[in-house]
């Protein structure tokens, strides 16, 4: 069975924004556990299913070149409400071309970190965090 690699991965913000220099991607999604334990449950815990949400993160490359994806992370970080600031639209992908896998969702910015060391020569690296507000959908590429 083939693997996928993710050397062709992109990110792209409300549909033509695509983050140049990228690093790496993440989306983590969660489901809450509803503690349901009575004194009915005989010495063991009971849980149910509870609510379910999706956060990720997104690595790349500073690019002072770059105008569309970078500049409207970096746009949203330095703007006065940046934080639980919507970046709209957001499509996540570890390959790219039809049948391949896409996630989409609408994210909300949750935080910034910058760094780059001058002693060492490394390059400026961004990392932004976002959380997802309502369901993640997963679909193949047209």
């Amino acid at each position: 069975m083939p693997v996928e690699t993710g050397g062709a991965g992109s990110v792209i913000f409300t549909s033509t924004n695509t983050v140049a220099r990228l690093r790496s991607w993440s989306l983590d999604t969660s489901n809450d556990l509803v503690d349901t334990t009575s004194m009915d449950s005989t010495g063991h815990k009971e849980f149910a299913p509870g609510l379910r949400g999706a956060t990720g993160s997104i690595v790349f490359l500073y690019d002072s070149t770059e105008e569309t994806g970078q500049d409207a992370i970096l746009d949203k970080v330095f703007a006065a409400a940046a934080f639980g600031d919507t970046l709209g639209a957001i499509e996540l992908r570890h390959a790219t071309g039809s049948g391949k896998a896409r996630y989409t969702g609408n994210a909300l910015f949750s935080g910034l970190s910058m760094s780059g060391a001058a002693h060492t020569n490394d390059p400026v690296e961004f990392t932004a965090n976002f959380t997802l507000t309502g369901a993640p959908t997963r679909a193949a590429q047209a």
